[in-house]
């Protein structure tokens, strides 16, 4: 993709001769790039194969040392949090959130009554 500020400049053709060359080289070129691209794609899927299990065991710890800290929260939220909402910790801060999830709209210029009217497309996004 070419933005004004690097745009590449056309090679110069003067004949169909160096037309049909030169769409011939383009379309090798392609080529390539596509098995580059390919060649690349692969490697890419065996790094993340090579580090999946590592990462899926460091996932499955998070989530169960976070519930434990979610369940201790709560068995003891009288005697942990009885000046504020949270505990600020060396790294973190842990607490509770008085306010219910919510959905937020994406601009906050927008409203939701022309958001509804925009239907799903309303941002312009594509749903596959």
């Amino acid at each position: 993709m070419n933005t004004k500020k690097n745009k590449i400049p056309a090679i110069v053709i003067a004949s169909r001769e160096a037309m049909t060359g030169t769409v011939n080289e383009i379309v090798t070129a392609k080529l390539r790039h596509a098995e580059i691209t390919a060649q690349m794609e692969q490697e890419i899927a065996a790094v993340q194969r090579r580090y999946q299990e590592r990462l899926s065991g460091l996932g499955r710890e998070i989530q169960s040392k976070e519930a434990g800290v979610q369940f201790y929260c709560e068995q003891h939220r009288e005697a942990e949090f009885t000046e504020k909402k949270s505990i600020d910790l060396t790294l973190a801060t842990v607490g509770f959130r008085e306010t219910p999830y919510r959905v937020e709209k994406a601009r906050s210029k927008d409203t939701w009554e022309e958001i509804a009217a925009g239907g799903d497309n309303y941002y312009g996004w594509e749903w596959e």
